[in-house]
């Protein structure tokens, strides 16, 4: 069976807008190519974003036989400062998960002041885990 066989955080801390990776070493005793979904929840388990190399990209990995590594990049993440936990599937989209961690892996958003304003959006407030930026046009 095709199953993850090590997954890690190179960084568990993050600044905000900060970038995740992700080393994962996948094992496989035959030639397959299969996706990778993601989840990230927050404090609450409730989930607040969603990443996949396939379906959503339509990018599946080249797996050979024995072990695989990779590296997952997530950009950019507009979170809340906060701690949150990842979880991991290991698919053929459409068609069968051959594995998923069985226990999320954690990081922490350390501080979240985009716009340098002395004003660190957490969690905690309940207003919400992502941040966009506001444009504001005055019509007369």
């Amino acid at each position: 069976k095709t199953v993850f066989s090590s997954i890690s955080l190179k960084n568990n801390v993050i600044q905000c807008l900060g970038n995740l990776e992700i080393e994962a070493t996948i094992h496989s005793p035959v030639v397959e190519h299969l996706g990778i979904e993601l989840e990230i929840r927050n404090e609450e388990g409730i989930p607040v974003s969603y990443a996949s190399s396939s379906p959503m990209q339509g990018k599946l990995l080249h797996i050979k036989i024995g072990q695989n590594t990779f590296v997952l990049h997530l950009k950019s993440l507009n979170l809340a400062s906060g701690r949150y936990f990842l979880y991991l599937w290991l698919i053929k989209p459409w068609v069968s998960t051959y594995d998923q961690l069985p226990e999320p892996l954690s990081f922490e958003v350390n501080t979240c002041d985009p716009f340098s304003t002395g004003f660190d959006f957490k969690q905690s407030y309940r207003r919400g885990n992502v941040f966009h930026e506001m444009e504001i046009e005055k019509q007369d």
